[in-house]
């Protein structure tokens, strides 16, 4: 009996980690896919959600600062501005 049980953990445990890394790359292309179309929200939220799955995911930060700048772009905000002069280096930010 004890190892039919350990035998069905084990099945378990292999399938919910499969399906876990299938979902992470999903969340990343479907985030792309959005931005690219220019819907910034859905983008932005499948960005963070790509985050809280992968934290070291490098790329999913760059395109979810990519995703802020065109948005306060779009608003042409005094954040924006603020933030144009930290990436060009005339200002140092607050942070």
């Amino acid at each position: 009996m004890s190892k039919i049980l350990k035998l069905t953990i084990f099945i378990y445990l292999i399938i919910t980690s499969f399906t876990v890394a299938i979902s992470k790359q999903n969340f990343f292309e479907e985030a792309l896919k959005m931005y690219q179309e220019e819907k910034y929200d859905d983008a932005r939220f499948l960005f963070e959600r790509n985050i809280v799955y992968n934290p070291k995911d490098a790329i999913s930060y760059l395109y979810l600062a990519k995703e802020r700048l065109k948005v306060l772009e779009t608003c042409n905000c005094e954040e924006y501005d603020e933030l144009k002069e930290i990436i060009e280096g005339k200002k140092q930010s607050k942070y």
